[in-house]
């Protein structure tokens, strides 16, 4: 999407399909620049990050509606504006080195899909391009499929953008002990040594037994149990089976494992 468009989604435009725990959520959006209606979708990557980012929010008290922007300030009454994530892209890039910008995430977006989508129709579609040409009406209105069909080849070809490919199941076991430790409180600095701690000794890398310990600690005594944070709030992790009883108890999520569990909290 371009930073236009983005900075006016709303939660009310996503509701339905991330509240359903949708991999692939549908957007109706109009280009102002281009004055057209469109349909796109963000995938799997971008509603993991949107998990996250709107825990965080909610955890400082922010009540989601369906006005509330999905990129917002402090507080979340007010939208970001296309400058300020202009400035937040440009730190990025101050602190990475690699070149950021919306222009670029566009041009990665149509130039990898391209491979997969056959019809560059569909692709200018997607992005909120007019068709344009003498043909540009005949085919807006023929070639562009229903929306569940868009979402089957969106989904089909998304391998190509996917910046987090599938996990093997050792992936999937560091994601969750990353995931657990994270919600048990191991400070985030050290969370990128878990890697290390499966895929290494620990004695070839260094890793201070202490630390080691501290994290196997850390896991072992959330897993399975009711903890508190500090703030009067009793946390534990279950299975999503369990849902339906908790939330009868006053229980609501707070975070998702990627093992399936769910971590609950009252």
């Amino acid at each position: 999407m371009s930073l236009d468009d983005a900075v006016r989604v709303r939660y009310g435009d996503i509701r339905a399909d991330f509240e359903k725990g949708e991999q692939l959520i549908h957007l109706s959006v109009y280009r102002a620049k281009e004055k057209v209606d469109y349909e796109t979708f963000v995938g799997p990557n971008t509603v993991e990050a949107l998990k996250i980012y709107f825990n965080a929010r909610q955890r400082r008290g922010e009540i989601f509606s369906d006005g509330t922007p999905i990129f917002a300030v402090e507080g979340g009454k007010r939208a970001l504006t296309r400058g300020a994530i202009q400035r937040i892209l440009a730190r990025l890039q101050e602190k990475t080195g690699v070149t950021v910008s919306s222009h670029r995430l566009r041009k990665f977006f149509e130039t990898y899909l391209s491979t997969e989508i056959r019809h560059p129709i569909w692709l200018k579609y997607w992005m909120g391009h007019k068709v344009r040409g003498k043909r540009a009406n005949i085919e807006g209105r023929y070639i562009i499929p229903p929306t569940e069909e868009q979402r089957k080849a969106y989904m089909a070809a998304y391998h190509r953008i996917d910046l987090m490919p599938a996990l093997d199941e050792k992936g999937m076991r560091i994601k969750a002990m990353k995931d657990q430790a994270r919600i048990a409180g191991v400070p985030e600095e050290k969370l990128d040594l878990i890697d290390k701690l499966f895929y290494a000794r620990r004695a070839e890398l260094q890793i201070p037994e202490e630390y080691a310990k501290e994290v196997e600690k850390a896991i072992r005594e959330h897993r399975g149990n009711p903890y508190s944070n500090g703030e009067h709030c009793e946390y534990r992790q279950i299975h999503e089976s369990e849902l339906l009883q908790h939330f009868k108890e006053g229980w609501q999520i707070v975070h998702n494992l990627a093992n399936g569990d769910v971590i609950v909290k009252r």
